[in-house]
């Protein structure tokens, strides 16, 4: 970075850095800001800085690699090195920078100190599935979404062979996944029946890893939902169709439930987790979901 001079550069220690550190950026925001991490920091540096909103006109975000599951980078993060970035913008400026907009979700809930900023949010079996990824499958240095996906698809196949395996050759759902969530959904002004529910995901993605499409249905509003109901019906029958995003009519009539909405509120009786973040358990207050404005992010 000493090559470039109008480039600063900070390697914060901690949170409280962090946070110090976009205090005093508030005061003179740079017009580009770079962010090496994954999809914690992305939404703690967006969650700091939108306590701001009225005071400042956001940056341009390039996002670099650098976290474990990086969600929110598969899709709005730079595709070539910084350095070659900054070559090119200061030999031809932004003529040939590819910029995306794209807006986030702002949460709210009583316990919140201030509305958190993020992309990707789930509850239920998704939340367990993160946090089991975090306890088991650290040592095995699995990244991205695999790590979160394979304690899911193992808890399902345990709790397969319990329902339809021999009584001898029982094998029991370690994880705990397979399981009913509490929880009522409302979808702007629609209130979904409190039941029980496998997960729920909502996101302003549009592209996961793995070519994973979950969300179906018209994108008429900013926030893609996903809905599952407990018990899944036909549940193995149903995930390849799930994960490609091409619901059989019998899946929508039987619990599968997508779409997009402008407002969430959702009450779980579960924990969640907003880009990899801990969420509270919602059964006694609801999350209340709505939209920022598109934010800026440079994907060339």
């Amino acid at each position: 970075m000493r090559c470039y001079p109008n480039v600063q550069h900070y390697v914060p220690a901690n949170l409280q850095e962090l946070e110090d550190l976009l205090k005093k950026l508030v005061h003179n925001m740079p017009d580009f800001l770079f962010i090496n991490g994954g999809d914690g920091t992305i939404h703690r540096i967006l969650t700091l800085l939108w306590q701001y909103r009225l005071d400042i006109k956001f940056p341009i975000f390039g996002l670099i690699r650098g976290g474990t599951t990086n969600l929110i980078a598969h899709e709005l993060g730079m595709r070539i090195s910084l350095v070659r970035l900054l070559d090119e913008m200061m030999q031809f400026g932004l003529e040939y920078t590819t910029i995306l907009s794209k807006p986030a979700m702002v949460i709210e809930h009583p316990s919140f100190p201030k509305p958190q900023i993020g992309f990707f949010f789930g509850t239920g079996a998704f939340a367990r599935a993160t946090d089991l990824s975090r306890q088991q499958l650290r040592a095995q240095k699995m990244r991205g979404i695999l790590s979160i996906l394979l304690p899911l698809v193992k808890s399902v196949y345990g709790a397969f062979k319990n329902q339809f395996g021999r009584k001898n050759n029982i094998k029991v759902d370690n994880f705990g996944l397979y399981q009913g969530y509490r929880g009522v959904i409302q979808l702007d002004q629609h209130m979904i029946k409190e039941q029980d529910y496998l997960l729920f995901l909502a996101t302003t993605l549009n592209k996961l890893p793995l070519g994973l499409k979950v969300f179906w249905g018209q994108e008429q509003s900013a926030i893609r939902y996903l809905s599952v109901s407990y018990p899944p019906y036909q549940f193995f029958k149903a995930i390849p169709l799930l994960l490609l995003g091409r619901p059989s009519s019998w899946m929508i009539d039987h619990g599968y439930c997508s779409g997009t909405a402008s407002n969430l509120g959702i009450n779980f009786n579960s924990t969640a987790f907003l880009d990899g973040e801990d969420m509270p358990d919602s059964m006694d207050q609801p999350l209340r979901f709505a939209t920022t404005p598109k934010f800026n992010f440079i994907v060339c």
